[in-house]
This record gives C-alpha cells, sequence and structure tokens, in this order.
C-alpha cells in the first residue's frame, strides 16, 4: 500500500523532497528512493517478518526521555529502548519477564506506561539470533545508491551510500528507530510539509509533537474515510499551499471528448437587492387554495395555456423552510415534482398523469422575507397535441422587472394510458439489498431537511439496488389532498442520492425522462410504504414506490443527478438575514443594599476561601473589610489572601502574597501552598493604563490577559476540584450605546472568559465590568454582593453600574436597510487585503464602483492571488499591493501617507489575522501575542492613525470566537474581543465603526473554527453552518450602512447548539425560548428535532448504581467507546480500540478535554484535566473512572452545589419555552 500510495502521489506531480520510514516503513521509503525495486522489498519484508516470528517478547510505550528511562535498563540485559517516537514517548522491547519487571519498577517510579499489544520484541537483543541470515538475504538483492536524499529513522540522519550495504539493513533491524531525531532532521532541513504514506495516519500526531509551529501534516489514507475523498482533501491542501501539481497526470485515467458549445446567447438575470415594497394583503390561507401546492389556476385561450399560480412564503407555507441548502431555504424537486402531478390531476380531470423529459435547470429560493410568485405554464405543444409543454417558473410579483427564475421544464402526456397492474415481490428486494443504510445519515452536510420531509425509516442497499421502508413523521395532517406528499418523494430521491459517490457538492436531480403516477398517495397514520432504485450508470437510477402490499404506485425513469448549482442558490438567496444576531444589556434585580441580608441558603459564606488577585490602587483592600463588616468574617478567619505582583514570590503576611507576574511556575507554587481555595478572584486588569500608545496595550494585555492564563492554568493542575474564576475588569462594556467604553484595553480578557467557561466548565468562569465612571473603591460592596448572588446561578457576564447590576443577552439583529455609497475618486484601505476573505471584499468594491484600492498583506501575492488582482485591474480599478505589516507603526505610517490627495482614504476593512490554536493547558503567552499582533496592536495603530480622516466606514473583522467563546482558541477569541470594545469606544466617540462577529466563512479561517472529528480532518459541523464567500459578501454588503458598534453573522443550529451543557447559560434565554417555540411548530430543522419518549431515559451515573462492581464495567466500557467514538467520527464504537491511548487513537488535546468535561457529567466525578492528555490507554482509564466511581459510590459522595449546576441537563428546545427559562436561569 505504501509503494502504490508513493506512486500514485509521485504520478499527480507530488515529488518528495526527503523521504523518512519508521522501521517497516524504511522499506517503502528505499523503494522510493529507488535502493531496491518493488519485488525485491517484498523479498525482504517478507523473509523479515518470518525471522521476526522467533523474537518473541513485549513492548511497553512509556511517557519518558531516552536519559529518564536508560537506568531503568541497566539490570536488564535482554532488554533496550526500541523505539524514540518524540521527547517524551519511548517504547522498551525485550524478553517477556524482564519487560514486566522494567514495567513496575517505572510505573512505581511514576512513569505512565501502556504493553503494547505486540507479540515480538523488534528493535532488541530477542533478535540477534537471526541478524546475520537477514543480512544474507539482503546480499543476495541488487541495491542502487538512492536518487533522493533519505532520512533514516535507526539513525535520524541523512544517509546515501549506506543504503546499499546489507549490514546496514542488519543493523536496522536490531538498533533502536530514532523516528523523533528523524523528524528533527528534516525539519532543520526545511521541510514543512509532511504526507503519511500509509492506511492510517498514526505517525501524524507524533510527528506534531515535535515540532509544529508552521508545519502542515498530511494523511493519504484514513480509517472510516472515502480514500478517494481523503486523497483529493490532502491534494488541495497541497495545492493551496503551493505545492504543483501535475494536473494532466491527475486527468490522465479519465477520457475526455470535445462538445460544441451552443450558440445561441445565456440568458440574462438581474440580482441587484432591493429594497423592500409594502405588499398587497394576499389571502392565501389553506382554506382557499385550489390544491395544497396549488392556489389558482388560470386559462388564457389566445396562448391556449393553463397557468397554475401559487404563492411560496415561509410564512403562508411553512414546511417550506424545511429544506436548505447552505442554509437557503430552497423548494427541493419533490416539491415541485408534487406540484407538477397536482396541476396534471387538475388538467387531466383525475387521470393519472405522466411527465416526460422533466428538466430542474435552476434552483428555485424561498426568501427568508416576502413572497414568491410560483406559475406553471402548461401550454399546448405544436408539435404534438399529445402533449403539454411544461414551464415552472418563480418571481417577485412587487417588482417592476422582475427576475423570472425557470425551476423545470418538462412535458405532461395528455393521451398516456399510465394504469398500473405492478406489483413487487418486496420480500426479494429486501433479501438482495443486505447493507444496511443510516436513514439518518442519508444528507450530506450542506442540505437541512426538516420532519415535514423525512419520511424514511429503515434503508439496505445491494448491488446497483437500494431498497427503504418509509413511514409518516408525526406532525403531518393525512387530510391534506396532495397527489403524492413531497415527503415521500424527497425521502425517495434523497436515499438514491445518498447511495451515489461522495462529491464535494451536494447531489440533487437533474432530469428524470419520464414520472408516473399511478394513482393518488392515500395517507394514514400506519401506513407503510417501500422506495426500490435501481442504477443504470453511474449517476442515472430508476425509482419506484410501493405501498405496503407491493403496488406500484409512482415510478420514475431516469433519474440523473448533478452537483447543485450553488452559485445560482447563493445569487437568489437572503439567507444572510437569518445570521445576524447582536448583544444587548438587561437590568436584573439585586439584594437588599442595607446589610447585605442575603438568604443563607442562597449563598453561604461559611468555610469559603477567596484568593483575590488585588489591584495596586487598594480598591480590593476594601473588598476584604466588606466581607467582614457585613456578618460573615472572612477576614478574620484569614479565609480571604490578597496577591500582589512583585519582584519574587514571597509571603507577606498569613494572608497576603507576592508573585512575578510574568512566572507560570510563581503561580503554580502559590496555589499548591494554600488551603482549598473556593473562588478566586482577578483583579489585576484593573491596573490597566488608559491607553494612548501602543506600547501601552502590550502592558495591559499582560496584565489581564497573560496573568488570567497563568491563573487559569495553575487551578487547572493543582486543583481536582478547581475554585470559581472571577475576571474583573473596569469599563469594557457598553450597556447602552451612549456610554464611554474607556477600558477597552481590558475588553480582550471577556473572550478569554468566554473560552474558559466552554473548556473548563468547572471552573464557572464569570466576567464583571465595574463602571468606569466611579471610583473603584465604592464599588466594591457591589462587586462583593455580585459575587456572593451569583453562587448559585449560572450568569456569566455581568456589569454592575450605579448599584444596578446588568446582565448580557444575544438576540437576533433586526437589519435596516441602509446603502453605503462607494464612490470612484476615494481611496479603500483592506489589510488582510491577499487573503481569501479579503480578496472576496476587494473584488465587492470593484464591482461597486470602486477605482483605488490597498491591499495590504505581509507577504507578497501567490499567482493565484495575483491573478484575481490583474482580473480586478481589467475592469478599471486601480489596485495596489502594499508588503506591509498592519502592527508596525512606520509601515502602516508609510503606505497611510502615500495615498494620493486626489483619492483620499474613505474606507478601512481590517480583516488580518492569524490563528495558533490550542487547549488553555497547553497556551503559552507566545501563542497569545503572535495572534494579539494583527488583531490588538494592527487595530490600534488603524485608529490612532487615522481618527482624525473623516472616513465613512471602519470595518473589523472579527470572530465569533470572541462573542461566544470557543474551546482551543482563547488566544484568538481575546484577540477578537479587543477588536469589540475599541469598536465600541469609537462609536461613542463619533467615529464610524463596525465590528463583525463573523463565523462560517468556508474559505477563511477567522471565523468560529470547527473542530475534527477525526485528527488532521476538519469536517463540517452539525452545530456550526458554513456560507460561501458570495453569501460572506452579502452580508457585509448590507451590514456596511449600518449605525451600530457591533453584529454578528453565525450559521448555527441553535438546537443542537444547545445540546451541549455548557452552553446551557442565561446569556442565551432568548435564542432558547424562540428554539422552543420553533420546535412547537413543525417547520424546524429535522437535524434538531429528537423522539418524544413517554419514559424519562435513566442516566448512566443511576444505570451505574443500580448495578454491582463487577457489573458495571461492561456499561462503562460501553459508553467510553461510545464517546470517543463519536468525537473521532467512527460509525461503530467497537471499532474504538482499547489497548490504544487517546492520542494513538487520533485525539487532540480539545477533543480529550470534551471527552473529559463529558465522561465528568455522565459519571457525576471529579476528573484531572492532566488525566486525559496522556496517551494513557482506554482500557486503563476505565480502569481509573470504575476506580472512582466505586469510591464516591461506597463514600456516598453527593455533587456539590456547582456540579450539580455544571450536571444541569442540556437544553432542548422542543420543550416549552418556560422550561428552557427554567433550565437557564
Amino acid at each position: 500500500i505504501e509503494c502504490a500510495l508513493a506512486d500514485l502521489w509521485r504520478s499527480w506531480g507530488v515529488e518528495p523532497d526527503f523521504v523518512l520510514g519508521h522501521s517497516l516503513g524504511d522499506f517503502a521509503a528505499a523503494y522510493t528512493a529507488g535502493v531496491l525495486s518493488l519485488e525485491d522489498g517484498l523479498r525482504l519484508v517478507t523473509e523479515r517478518g518470518r525471522l521476526m516470528e522467533t523474537a518473541l517478547g513485549s513492548m511497553v510505550a512509556v511517557r519518558g526521555s531516552e536519559a529518564e528511562i536508560l537506568p531503568f535498563l541497566k539490570a536488564a540485559d535482554s532488554v533496550t529502548i526500541g523505539v524514540i517516537n518524540g521527547p517524551r514517548s519511548v517504547v522498551i522491547s525485550g524478553e517477556d519477564h524482564q519487560v514486566s519487571v522494567v514495567n513496575r519498577q517505572l510505573q512505581a517510579a511514576g512513569f505512565q506506561t501502556r504493553k503494547l499489544a505486540i507479540p515480538v520484541a523488534a528493535h532488541s537483543p530477542m533478535l540477534d539470533p537471526v541478524l546475520d541470515d537477514f543480512a544474507q538475504a539482503v546480499g543476495r538483492l541488487v541495491l542502487s545508491p538512492p536518487t533522493l536524499p533519505v532520512v533514516s529513522s535507526m539513525t535520524g540522519q541523512l544517509v546515501q551510500d549506506e543504503l546499499t550495504d546489507p549490514n546496514y539493513w542488519r543493523n536496522h533491524l536490531r538498533d533502536t528507530v530514532r523516528f523523533a531525531d528523524g523528524v528533527q532532521t528534516l525539519w532543520d532541513q526545511g521541510c514543512t510539509i509532511f504526507i503519511e504514506i500509509g492506511p492510517q495516519p498514526t505517525l501524524l500526531g507524533i510527528t506534531e509533537q515535535i515540532e509544529n509551529e508552521g508545519m502542515v501534516t498530511l494523511p493519504s489514507l484514513r480509517e472510516n474515510q472515502s480514500d478517494w475523498q481523503q486523497m483529493l482533501t490532502s491534494l488541495a491542501a497541497l495545492y493551496t499551499h503551493g505545492v504543483p501539481i501535475d494536473w494532466h497526470g491527475f486527468d490522465q485515467p479519465y477520457q475526455r471528448h470535445k462538445v460544441q458549445l451552443p450558440t445561441y446567447p445565456f440568458q440574462r438575470q438581474r440580482y441587484w437587492i432591493d429594497a423592500p415594497r409594502k405588499k398587497a394583503k394576499v389571502d392565501d390561507s389553506a382554506e382557499n387554495r385550489l390544491k395544497p401546492l396549488i392556489d389558482k389556476m388560470i386559462h388564457t385561450p389566445v396562448s391556449n395555456t393553463t397557468i397554475f399560480e401559487t404563492l411560496f412564503s415561509a410564512d403562508a407555507r411553512p414546511n417550506l423552510a424545511d429544506y436548505r441548502i447552505s442554509d437557503t431555504a430552497v423548494v427541493p424537486v419533490a416539491t415541485q415534482l408534487a406540484l407538477l402531478f397536482e396541476a396534471a390531476g387538475l388538467a387531466l380531470d383525475g387521470r393519472s398523469p405522466a411527465l416526460e423529459n422533466l428538466a430542474f435547470p435552476d434552483p428555485l429560493v424561498i426568501p427568508e422575507q416576502g413572497r414568491r410568485t410560483v406559475q406553471l405554464l402548461a401550454t399546448a405543444s405544436a408539435a404534438n397535441p399529445d402533449l403539454l409543454d411544461l414551464k415552472l417558473v418563480g418571481f417577485d410579483s412587487n417588482e417592476k422587472k422582475p427576475t423570472i427564475v425557470t425551476a423545470a421544464t418538462g412535458q405532461l402526456s395528455t393521451a398516456a394510458n399510465v394504469d398500473s397492474n405492478q406489483f413487487a415481490n418486496l420480500d426479494s428486494y429486501r433479501k438482495r439489498c443486505t447493507n444496511e443504510v443510516d436513514s439518518a445519515q442519508i444528507y450530506p452536510n450542506g442540505i437541512a431537511v426538516g420532519a415535514s420531509l423525512r419520511w424514511l425509516a429503515d434503508a439496505w442497499r445491494g448491488e446497483g439496488e437500494l431498497f427503504g421502508k418509509l413511514t409518516m413523521p408525526d406532525g403531518i395532517d393525512n387530510g391534506d389532498s396532495y397527489q403524492v406528499h413531497p415527503g415521500l418523494l424527497e425521502s425517495c430521491l434523497a436515499l438514491v442520492a445518498a447511495c451515489q459517490p461522495e462529491t464535494a457538492v451536494p447531489l440533487l436531480p437533474a432530469t428524470i425522462d419520464r414520472a408516473k403516477l399511478y394513482q393518488p398517495v392515500q395517507m394514514h397514520n400506519n401506513s407503510e410504504w417501500w422506495c426500490y432504485g435501481r442504477q443504470l450508470n453511474k449517476t442515472t437510477w430508476d425509482i419506484q414506490l410501493f405501498d405496503q402490499y407491493g403496488s406500484c404506485l409512482i415510478e420514475m425513469e431516469g433519474v440523473e443527478y448533478a452537483p447543485a448549482p450553488l452559485d445560482v442558490i447563493y445569487r437568489q438567496s437572503d439567507a444572510w438575514r437569518r445570521w445576524l444576531y447582536a448583544t444587548h444589556w438587561e437590568p436584573m434585580a439585586t439584594g437588599q443594599h442595607n446589610g447585605f441580608h442575603l438568604v443563607e441558603e442562597k449563598a453561604s459564606l461559611q468555610g469559603q476561601t477567596w484568593l483575590i488577585f488585588a489591584d495596586a490602587q487598594g480598591a480590593c483592600e476594601a473588598l476584604v473589610p466588606s466581607v467582614h463588616i457585613n456578618g460573615h468574617n472572612v477576614a478574620s478567619q484569614h479565609n480571604a489572601i490578597l496577591v500582589y505582583p512583585g519582584d519574587a514570590f514571597q509571603q507577606l503576611e498569613q494572608n497576603c502574597f507576592t508573585i512575578r507576574p510574568k512566572h507560570p511556575d510563581d503561580y503554580r507554587q502559590l496555589i499548591a501552598a494554600l488551603p482549598a481555595v473556593t473562588d478566586v478572584v482577578h483583579c489585576w486588569s484593573l491596573d490597566a493604563p488608559a491607553v494612548e500608545e501602543a506600547s501601552q496595550l502590550t502592558w495591559a494585555a499582560e496584565l489581564s490577559c497573560e496573568t488570567a492564563l497563568y491563573v487559569t492554568q495553575a487551578l487547572l493542575h493543582e486543583r481536582l476540584s478547581p475554585p470559581r474564576l472571577w475576571l474583573v475588569t473596569q469599563g469594557t462594556q457598553a450597556t447602552n450605546r451612549r456610554e464611554r467604553v474607556a477600558g477597552f484595553a481590558q475588553s480582550a480578557l471577556w473572550g478569554m472568559g468566554r473560552t474558559i467557561g466552554l473548556e473548563h466548565p468547572e471552573l464557572n468562569c464569570v466576567c464583571i465590568d465595574l463602571d468606569e465612571s466611579a471610583e473603584l473603591v465604592a464599588q466594591m460592596p457591589d462587586l462583593y454582593r455580585a459575587m456572593v448572588e451569583n453562587q448559585t446561578s449560572r450568569e456569566n457576564q455581568i456589569a454592575l453600574r450605579q448599584g444596578i447590576k446588568y446582565v448580557q443577552r444575544l438576540n437576533r439583529y433586526k437589519h435596516a436597510p441602509a446603502k453605503m455609497a462607494i464612490h470612484k475618486n476615494a481611496t479603500y484601505l483592506i489589510t488582510g487585503g491577499l487573503g481569501k476573505i479579503g480578496l472576496e471584499i476587494a473584488c465587492w468594491f470593484v464591482e461597486q464602483g470602486a477605482t483605488q484600492l490597498i491591499l495590504l498583506g505581509r507577504n507578497r501575492p501567490n499567482a493565484a492571488t495575483q491573478a484575481k488582482v490583474d482580473a480586478m485591474r481589467t475592469l478599471g480599478a486601480q489596485v495596489h499591493v502594499a508588503q506591509a505589516d498592519v502592527s508596525d507603526e512606520a509601515q502602516l505610517t508609510a503606505v497611510l501617507t502615500h495615498i494620493p490627495p486626489a483619492y483620499p482614504l474613505r474606507g478601512i476593512v481590517h480583516a488580518a489575522g492569524v490563528l495558533d490554536d490550542a487547549a488553555l493547558l497547553q497556551q503559552s503567552w507566545q501563542s497569545f501575542e503572535k495572534v494579539f499582533t494583527p488583531k490588538v496592536q494592527g487595530t490600534w495603530l488603524l485608529h490612532s492613525l487615522t481618527q482624525h480622516i473623516p472616513l465613512d466606514f471602519f470595518v473589523l473583522f472579527s470572530s465569533a470566537a470572541g462573542l461566544l467563546g470557543n474551546a482551543g482558541q482563547a488566544n484568538h477569541a481575546a484577540a477578537n474581543t479587543f477588536m469589540d470594545g475599541l469598536a465600541h469606544y469609537r462609536h461613542t466617540m463619533g467615529l464610524p465603526t463596525l465590528s463583525i462577529n463573523w463565523q462560517g466563512w468556508q474559505t477563511a479561517n477567522m471565523a468560529v473554527k470547527v473542530r475534527p472529528r477525526a485528527k488532521g480532518n476538519r469536517l463540517p459541523s452539525r452545530v456550526f453552518g458554513a456560507y460561501a464567500p458570495q453569501q460572506g459578501v452579502q452580508a457585509f454588503a448590507n451590514l456596511l450602512g449600518q449605525s451600530v458598534a457591533q453584529v454578528a453573522c453565525m450559521s448555527i443550529n441553535w438546537h443542537r447548539y444547545f445540546d451541549d451543557p455548557t452552553r446551557a447559560i442565561p446569556f442565551y434565554t432568548t435564542l432558547a425560548q424562540e428554539t422552543a417555540m420553533e420546535m412547537d411548530g413543525q417547520s424546524q430543522q429535522v437535524a434538531s428535532i429528537q423522539p418524544r419518549s413517554s419514559t424519562p431515559s435513566v442516566s448512566i451515573h443511576d444505570q451505574l448504581l443500580q448495578l454491582s462492581p463487577p457489573e458495571r464495567r461492561p456499561l462503562l466500557t460501553q459508553t467510553i467507546q461510545g464517546e470517543v467514538a463519536r468525537l473521532l467520527g467512527i460509525g461503530s464504537p467497537e471499532k474504538v480500540a482499547m489497548q490504544d491511548g487517546l492520542i494513538s487513537l487520533g485525539m487532540d488535546s480539545l477533543m480529550s478535554i470534551e471527552l473529559r468535561n463529558r465522561v465528568q457529567q455522565l459519571l457525576k466525578v471529579k476528573l484531572p484535566v492532566a488525566k486525559f492528555l496522556e496517551d494513557i490507554s482506554l482500557m486503563e482509564t476505565i480502569d481509573s473512572l470504575l476506580d472512582q466511581f466505586n469510591h464516591n459510590v461506597e463514600q456516598n459522595t453527593p455533587l456539590d452545589d456547582d456540579e450539580q449546576a455544571l450536571d444541569a441537563t442540556p437544553i432542548h428546545p422542543q420543550s416549552d419555552s418556560a422550561k428552557v427559562k427554567e433550565i437557564l436561569l
């Protein structure tokens, strides 16, 4: 397989600069380098395997360095280090008994070990007896010098003539595999792109641990993934990273032939978005319709045409919103076909219709606002009197010159006899179709289908055949007089589409040769239907629908599938309206002011210890007496501990310390030295200066985010039950449009805090903003009160203003039409302008008439980028490429001063940014600085250097990661929240500013990043949708004229979003209630609908309690395997190997933390984070979990209040809105 893959890559023009193997893989590397032939390589590998069978023994993986492990091997002469995979990842190998002895010694010394399921002792002294035999076998072959550089996994260094020496291969069998050294050698040689040649990417995770700054790692194949799809995905990644591809070689196996282009002109269509017009009230109620999909029928004798007309809108026909492509409501082919059958029934006076030569050229989009007039024109055919020519069109009747979309064409036979006597042996179909198809997964990512269109209950596939069972979903009105319900047709068509080869773009029916409706399909609650499909060629099928007795109801012949015309959908779409959100602040009643008479059951301070990172202004010293004065005597019991920045770690008094702010070890030493801390209050941000220059931003970032990072890491490292974490700022939030956000330099801490809450919900992280206009000392009683009251609440975003507590909420944003004029005699600056998003925005400006653009980026444009720049220039625009760093004041000033006075700067779009993702425990301040540079320093410089210029707009491309938080992106979230804060600051200064929290751009990574379900493979999420560049540009164009400081543009499936209990916070109350009301209707996406059960399910925790300790292991094992399979995207949990570690299985640190949080919630146990970041086997993990669970049961250890809150039931908005609000509050 490895040799074949290497040849395939090379046939596509991907030539390696170096090759490196891993033990057996060195033979494939030697073949690739021309050292030996394929035949000789197979002979050697076969002989090697035969000889190694005699070297019985065992191997154990150890988490430690070579230097640490070697001392344990001195007394074991038959044990050696066989493999060194990383700086702290080795494998010992040797005789069984001695390996077991060493393993126990290592475990006793605190090393983590894992026995490998390998019955031989590879690369150990156990192979000494067969080394000479293997050297002789090599000596019988012809070996040639390598034709390209080879790095040996035996030495970790470059080798050349050694590869032709049989003794090299003799030693290769015996000596240690130094893979880590080999990777380091490649890195030192300048290699940045690593392709793993093999059936599974087992080495890429190891490679990334050695060096991953700027490293690109790509698999060739991956288990449970389509081989072709994985190869194409990696090929695409190579192409985007500048690797030249031989496209002729790629296409060589596929025959091509020339075709004649049509001579007629293409249909011209206009796509301007017009201002909404007042619509005449139309009575389109269901009782006044002629048929479910037809409102009226009009005959025009002059043209001998019958017009069947209907109004399509999401309001009048809610089920039309049940089918979405890229979050855009589209009338599916099934609904169009059902409409054609209805019209045919009317035209033929009830006779069974036969439709012919059907084609579906353009999708029919349903607007989010307004209606679409749909007309079916049936005209007598001039060529054949027995045929009616059909044309289905859609348009906006409120437009003076509407754009007409042709959705379907075809013919209706008026003379055909379509009576059917077909009966099928359904059992024979079922017996031939033996492979089960997951009916819940038949729709690809990119298509969301609601309940009214999902009728498929079970499905099976055979050789060129498929068979499915269909039942009517709940909520369908069986009194509707459909000829055939669209849901039946859609389920049949979708099942066939799901059995087609994988494509990047969803497949839709494009043509149907013939469609016959033998009899109207009667719908009853207990009815069953059966769908049978027979494949004619790669993309064409015949489909039949039978009733439960085998009588044929519908037959579709020659159904051909083609990729969905996404460009056409995007041009018609106004889905961006659904993606707009904004935050607001609302006051909340607080406790009584006089004496803080708080209910003891609500917030008792008995036994609590508060660790306060106190500000230098002395305000927090006033917080401590507040605790004592109000009857809680905390200070006198030394339960309040103050920490100040200092030059060394030092305990000044019993309850007062200093630490070095930039030394993480000081934080860990502090936490380890203290008794059980219940609350950590971070107030060092309050010392951040008022920013007047870029250097002060650095200081502010270090005081807030850097120190908060070290605090968080210390808590997670040192505490099994970490305390609540409070992040306190001043003047970072605008609770109204007039409030001046003077503390915007501290605002980055809020984005970080939101991410802490998602990654580590056990910290109960809360952000509290104090009033900028009031003295800090005077606000300490209000701060104390808010903290005490919030200890049993899930409010995590609070602002205190003049004694009033405000809480933040996320709502939908109501877009008000406002167009921004683009001037020909003006200059527009786009930072990140050479990136994919920046170029899309630049093209839009040119389309709007802009003639002077500056595209600012740090690097020179590559060939593809230069081609786009040249294309804009051919349209008459002067596009200047400025190679500069937006965070460098001198470089940015030079760019701005070269703008010609005749074309003054009128607008700025700041789209520059970089990512450096990692779990919080693995983040460093250097990664924060890397991400902060363009977002924080760059934004500030753009503001400070242009605030005196009368701009029309100043747009910041922020991210939804800052608004919502996103696991693994604490630095990215923080940087973008700073942009949001500065936008509010500028807004109160009267300067034009808009910060857009993007999520969903398909071509960029500056939005909320969708994490992989398998390492290295980023799959589209069922929670976060994605929109095409055209849709993102549409949203940008419509937001540009908005007079607000901040708007979010996010494509999110809220029902699935709320399935995560970490998101069950009051911040989402309004959206949760809205989702609940949608679920009570019939138009919510099926992906969001969950079956209702009359009997509540029993939790895993309660099921385990009902079992005896020995009986618990199988259920716990099944549960953990299921969770790991879900995270990795593996269909069958049984395929998860219990002897493998989490890293070996392909889980990254974020997945491991997600698994830890999920298991902690399911089992109601406390689990250290670090345990899940180690590569211990699943079996060992389950042993540890079982021991802790059994211990808790024996000790009858209950969850405390905070843990109960973390175990809150996920929000399922199918419940009524009152229940949702109850869960949230």
